[in-house]
């Protein structure tokens, strides 16, 4: 048997729908239509911008030269804080010398010691001083009535007294007085170098 012979059918295509002439809204908003768009697989992006890495070197460069610029402020600081240190010690060093020889000065200009350093020179104090007074007119006036000091006489030096020895002098001139004896110096000898012969 055989199968009967299929005839395809036919069927009407719906009519077209007339268009109508509205305008649309893109040209009275100045957007334009908006339509769905089926989602994508997130795709890798690509950069075709700058890249990070001289920017990051960039950084790194300044952030590693301004830490050794501050290492180096630092370190010149601490020398100037040691060389002041320093020289405020000698300072205060220089001003106790000043104090010091400022103490000796005024103790040398006492009265009692100019006196006893006079005395040493070998002078002696005068009894009856005299002044110069120049007047305006350019004349000179002796006031007091002086007078050559004397000098004291010196105190009587000490004499010693001999001091009596119990020698007998026989025996010292029957034997003579010894001479201590040192041995004679030995004379180093030479001895060989392996240098020139």
């Amino acid at each position: 048997m055989s199968a009967p012979a299929r005839v395809p059918s036919t069927r009407r295509a719906a009519p077209a729908r007339p268009v109508r002439s509205t305008p649309s809204r893109s040209t009275a908003t100045g957007w334009s239509q908006t339509r769905l768009v089926a989602a994508k697989a997130p795709q890798a992006v690509t950069r075709t911008g700058p890249r990070r890495a001289p920017f990051v070197l960039l950084i790194a460069g300044l952030l590693i030269g301004g830490l050794c610029a501050l290492l180096a402020l630092n370190t010149a600081a601490a020398a100037q804080e040691l060389r002041r240190q320093s020289l405020t010690q000698a300072n205060a060093d220089s001003s106790d010398d000043v104090q010091q020889l400022k103490a000796q000065l005024a103790a040398r200009q006492a009265p009692g010691a100019l006196g006893s350093a006079a005395a040493a020179l070998g002078m002696v104090p005068a009894d009856h001083p005299a002044f110069l007074r120049i007047l305006p007119n350019g004349t000179v006036k002796v006031m007091g009535s002086p007078q050559p000091a004397t000098a004291a006489a010196p105190p009587p030096s000490p004499t010693p007294t001999p001091t009596p020895t119990h020698s007998k002098p026989n025996q010292h001139a029957s034997t003579p007085a010894k001479k201590p004896t040192t041995p004679p110096a030995k004379k180093p000898t030479p001895t060989p170098t392996g240098g020139h012969r």
